[in-house]
């Protein structure tokens, strides 16, 4: 939920407008779904997920890159879908 005076800013709103837009009608296993909004409102409801956040478990592969990796790939995957964007890389 977007406190009153932050709905006022541009910016802000603008994001949760794309946030919004972004996970409606959008099902994947590695995305928690969204169940309601009121974007004019400036809230969202999205499904429980009891592991709770990412930033949560980052002790869990602290020094271990390689499983960091491949733990994170599901999301990345996930990500790309939600936002159907082709990331180009350039040396």
């Amino acid at each position: 939920m977007l406190h009153e005076e932050v709905r006022k800013i541009p910016k802000a709103y603008a994001r949760l407008e794309r946030e919004v837009a972004a996970l409606s009608g959008r099902n994947h296993p590695h995305v928690v779904k969204l169940l309601e909004s009121d974007v004019s409102a400036g809230w969202f409801v999205m499904e429980y997920f009891p592991l709770g956040s990412l930033e949560k478990h980052t002790d869990l592969f602290r020094g271990r890159a390689l499983e960091t990796l491949l733990a994170l790939r599901p999301l990345v995957e996930a990500v790309t879908t939600l936002h159907a964007e082709v990331i180009t890389h350039r040396d």
